[in-house]
């Protein structure tokens, strides 16, 4: 049997395929370290980017601020229940809308301080015993400060003729209502950029404080052009509240975030420096404030003083010299100066808390006065940089 050819075939063919085989193997050896490179690269770069990356540079408060904005009242897919809040947000635009019944009265050019009077409509007793303690024109320089009062519609009540008779009176287009108190503000500093422009200081105040009107010219001569919020004020970020038994609850589906940029308490509070108010003014139109009722809905304090200042980087000034939600007052300690309260909120009875406040004995500017060292320590002193 002839079996050569055969043998030869064979042999050729494996040699065929022990060269091909050769020959992927020579291009596989020879990719090798090629794609060795490739995988080292990206085996460097996961390492890099995910087990030791450096940790971010935390979002500054306007920008986390910003943040929650654009998160605002979205689909309540959990059913919370809303509260003080609408289930469905009314969305029309008010930036446009008038906010008074009558012209405005425009400050004097010697206007430094102005001060709005956040009332409603019904308290004209309140109003009367105010203006017969601590908005006496004769407790303050009249000439250079200017004192409002800010009330809303009350069909029941009509204060054309107290207006008349004190032209001190702002009548805001609004319902009496604890949820219009933000319009209430808005109104206020509104009146105070068309009609008291010059003012260096701006103040807003409840109706049930006691003010040192002295005392706040005082702070607001010594107050420079920076753009700031004094009052009592904290200068961290504060829980919202989310019990749905609170006056306060804040449903997360309206507003997402636990915490209010740091704030100051709404009894009173004052703007200053230049620009300060025009600035938390044109920040609104950042947020959601003149198309979403359920945004105005939100603390008053927590909307101007927290979130539109935050906004556009206006700081906070913590004053000892605000008393609020206190049993006793606490003190400005301004340097060369007695200790004077400024505000003290939760009054009823405003004449009797105006004795009170205007008798009280603040102490000796000496550091060596044990009535100063108790109320102020070392504030108001060389020592410290706090007043």
């Amino acid at each position: 049997m002839n079996v050569g050819p055969r043998v030869s075939e064979y042999c050729d063919l494996s040699l065929r395929t022990r060269i091909r085989r050769s020959m992927k193997f020579g291009r596989i050896s020879r990719n090798f370290w090629k794609y060795a490179a490739l995988l080292s690269v990206l085996f460097v770069t996961f390492d890099i980017a995910f087990w030791r990356r450096s940790p971010l540079a935390p979002l500054s408060d306007s920008e986390l601020t910003t943040q929650i904005l654009n998160a605002f009242s979205m689909p309540n897919f959990k059913n919370e229940p809303p509260g003080q809040f609408l289930s469905e947000d009314w969305t029309e635009e008010i930036g446009s809308r008038p906010l008074f019944f009558d012209e405005g009265v425009h400050c004097g050019q010697a206007v430094d301080l102005f001060v709005g009077v956040i009332s409603k409509a019904d308290e004209t007793e309140m109003r009367a015993k105010v203006r017969k303690s601590w908005a006496n024109k004769a407790a303050y320089n009249a000439s250079s400060t200017r004192i409002v009062f800010f009330v809303g519609n009350d069909k029941k009540i009509d204060t054309s003729e107290e207006k008349r008779q004190f032209n001190d009176i702002a009548h805001v287009d609004v319902d009496e209502s604890y949820y219009n108190l933000s319009l209430k503000t808005y109104a206020f500093l509104k009146y105070q950029e068309d009609f008291c422009p010059q003012a260096k200081c701006v103040v807003k105040i409840d109706s049930d404080v006691v003010a040192n009107i002295a005392g706040i010219e005082e702070l607001c001569r010594r107050q420079n052009d920076t753009p700031i919020v004094t009052g009592h004020c904290h200068h961290e970020w504060l829980p919202l509240q989310r019990d749905v038994s609170s006056k306060y609850y804040v449903p997360r589906y309206i507003y997402a975030h636990d915490d209010y940029p740091p704030y100051c308490y709404g009894a009173a509070y004052m703007f200053s420096g230049q620009q300060a108010t025009s600035r938390i003014l044109a920040s609104l139109r950042q947020t959601p404030f003149l198309r979403s009722e359920n945004f105005r809905r939100l603390s008053e304090d927590a909307i101007f003083t927290g979130l539109l200042r935050t906004l556009v980087s206006v700081p906070l000034q913590n004053n000892l010299g605000f008393s609020v939600y206190q049993d006793e007052y606490s003190y400005w300690c301004p340097q060369k100066k007695s200790p004077v309260p400024l505000i003290f909120h939760g009054s009823k009875e405003p004449i009797e808390e105006w004795k009170r406040m205007t008798t009280t004995t603040n102490g000796s500017t000496s550091l060596l006065s044990y009535d100063r060292w108790k109320k102020c320590r070392l504030r108001g002193t060389d020592l410290s940089s706090a007043e």
